[in-house]
């Protein structure tokens, strides 16, 4: 995660590497330790030619049944916090990545599990707002069920789809859904590497696990889920693989 005080570094970084891209954040989650959002000093960082995206941003409710009153007005200030990324990734027309993770979508040690679709279910009410229609929209590590799927998928969503695949089956069925031309894959790196190494740190060499998976769920080529899956990232992100 990049914050204000990361952003100098991280863009440096970037500048010396030609290969390496960046989205620009600030992580709208609850923490003891709240850092001031400043708007301004992200678009800043937002115009940078390297920045291809903003996020990952959104929504978190994991253990909310668990925050402090206090915790409970930082969550709706929240919703704030995410309306303004959401409306400068809008005026620099860059895809907007989302960190969405519901209130009961883990076994509480991290594993990925089905249950509720309620942050998913706000971030989709907001981002129906008309002003956002043309915004390019991307799920970070999607994990939602059936339903809501079939809503984000006719809405024009994007999804990148990490590790948990090659060892949970809670969401097949979700991900039979989406459209091949609508999926992008990802590590979430250092963390939920893929089988045959999962507790591993995670690496950019596993996604080849996570594409096989994949493959297998939707009934095609590993090579056609390579292909696909490339020229879905050159597209969203306007970049060349």
């Amino acid at each position: 995660m990049s914050t204000h005080k990361t952003f100098g570094r991280l863009l440096a970084f970037t500048r010396t590497m030609p290969w390496t891209l960046n989205g620009t954040l600030i992580k709208t989650k609850v923490r003891e330790e709240r850092e001031v959002f400043n708007i301004d000093a992200l678009a800043a960082v937002a115009k940078e030619e390297k920045v291809i995206a903003i996020g990952e941003c959104g929504l978190d409710y994991y253990r909310e049944q668990d925050y402090s009153a206090e915790q409970k007005l930082e969550a709706r200030r929240a919703q704030r916090v995410f309306r303004a990324q959401a409306d400068l990734a809008l005026s620099l027309d860059k895809p907007l990545m989302l960190h969405v993770r519901p209130s009961a979508s883990t076994d509480g040690r991290g594993k990925p599990t089905a249950g509720s679709d309620d942050a998913y279910e706000k971030i989709f009410e907001i981002l129906s707002e008309d002003k956002y229609r043309g915004l390019t929209r991307i799920l970070h590590f999607y994990v939602g069920g059936v339903a809501m799927t079939q809503r984000f998928v006719d809405d024009g969503y994007y999804f990148t789809l990490g590790g948990v695949m090659t060892f949970v089956r809670d969401y097949d069925e979700s991900y039979k859904l989406i459209p091949l031309d609508r999926i992008m894959l990802e590590t979430d790196a250092p963390y939920v590497a893929p089988a045959p190494a999962p507790g591993q740190r995670n690496e950019s060499s596993f996604i080849v696990e996570t594409a096989k998976k994949l493959a297998e769920i939707k009934g095609v080529s590993y090579d056609e889920v390579e292909r696909q899956t490339n020229e879905n990232v050159s597209r969203v992100f306007n970049i060349e693989l």
